[in-house]
């Protein structure tokens, strides 16, 4: 069982990269999005539709079995970090657009009115009141991420659920090996949720005074 550990890392590596790499690339996903420059909405918008209409294990498949560039073609490893930052980017930035439009419109005319210049005033008024809100809804994808990272074990990524899958191939017995990759997944997803909890409800009450 201690096969299991050698997975850990590549686990926590393809989930935390994605995540933070998703989260930068949704800036400007969600800034399309609520910028009321049509062409761009709708682009935007096609991009989140199309990337969620497809399951993420074809996304993964296409693009370990077709991206060729020269004589380089992506690993197991590159392919799962680049599909799943593209997936975080979408989830992230429909999280984004919508704790923005939780905002109530009367902020959105505070910071107009003040005369502000509109970058300033939308990231010292709007963006504090909705940090609070991305937060959990952002755990609650980072912990799904962890949980959905395990599909790269398909085209070979070597994470848990891979040595789970190799355990149980060569030594039998897939309820116990199993089991034991569900337990690594609830150590790794339950401090995400604490840790989440925990500042958003800083966050919050900092915002609120």
């Amino acid at each position: 069982m201690l096969a299991l550990a050698s997975g850990i890392g590549t686990t926590i590596f393809v989930t935390v990269f994605s995540f933070v790499l998703g989260a930068f690339l949704a800036l400007p996903l969600t800034w399309a999005r609520v910028s009321g420059i049509a062409p761009l909405k709708v682009l935007a918008t096609a991009i989140v539709e199309v990337f969620r209409g497809v399951p993420i294990i074809v996304w993964l498949l296409l693009m370990y079995l077709s991206v060729v560039i020269g004589p380089w073609r992506p690993d197991p490893l590159t392919t799962s970090v680049v599909v799943f930052s593209f997936l975080s980017a979408v989830y992230l930035s429909e999280i984004y657009r919508s704790s923005l439009m939780a905002i109530p419109r009367g902020q959105w005319e505070a910071a107009h009115a003040l005369a502000l210049p509109q970058m300033v005033g939308f990231a010292r008024i709007i963006v504090p009141q909705a940090i609070p809100l991305v937060i959990p809804a952002a755990a609650t994808f980072a912990i799904g991420l962890l949980k959905d990272a395990a599909i790269g074990s398909i085209i070979g990524t070597k994470d848990v659920t891979f040595y789970a899958q190799e355990w149980a191939k060569v030594n039998g017995g897939p309820i116990t090996v199993f089991a034991a990759a569900a337990a690594i997944y609830l150590v790794l997803s339950i401090p995400i949720a604490i840790v989440a909890r925990r500042s958003g409800d800083a966050l919050r009450k900092r915002v609120m005074g």
